[in-house]
């Protein structure tokens, strides 16, 4: 066991790097200049600066899609953030997923407070209200809500974007 956890904490290091951002390492790893423009866009939107990695192929950066993580701790819970960078041709192709712990709030209170903000939205509950799907008429991204506790939540966002020049 000790040899596939040396294995697997040595591969982890070899594809990674840590910088002050992650438009910052997606250029030193050479990643493909359009999806480094989505990315600059993407961290400036979320406002990312917890402890960032880069994922990408070695040999051949600026074809093959690479994976960027930022990780922020709060003092009530976390904030793991991760985009798949897919380049085609002159444009890039993103997926995103966010996910939230958040440890003094319960999922129907984020819930209410998101149907605030924008009554528009779609709610769905399942296995009794321990999941909550939420999502808007244009199915832009979806959130699923996971009741960890009376007052904690877990909450991932996802999206995909075909982004065109």
């Amino acid at each position: 066991m000790k040899y596939f956890v040396s294995i697997f904490v040595s591969l982890i290091l070899s594809n990674s790097v840590l910088a002050a951002s992650l438009t910052e390492e997606a250029v030193s790893r050479g990643v493909n200049p359009n999806c480094i423009t989505h990315l600059n866009n993407i961290e400036k939107s979320f406002g990312l600066n917890g402890l960032n990695v880069t994922f990408a192929k070695p040999e051949e950066t600026k074809t093959h899609p690479s994976l960027h993580t930022s990780t922020k701790h709060f003092n009530n819970g976390a904030t793991i953030f991760s985009s798949t960078l897919f380049p085609n041709g002159e444009s890039c192709d993103v997926s995103i997923v966010l996910s939230t712990i958040i440890n003094n709030q319960s999922c129907d209170d984020i819930t209410q407070s998101r149907i605030a903000a924008d009554a528009t939205l779609k709610v769905t509950k399942y296995a009794e209200g321990t999941y909550t799907h939420i999502y808007p008429e244009s199915n832009a991204y979806q959130l699923v809500l996971v009741v960890t506790g009376e007052q904690s939540c877990a909450m991932t966002e996802s999206r995909m974007m075909w982004l065109g020049n």
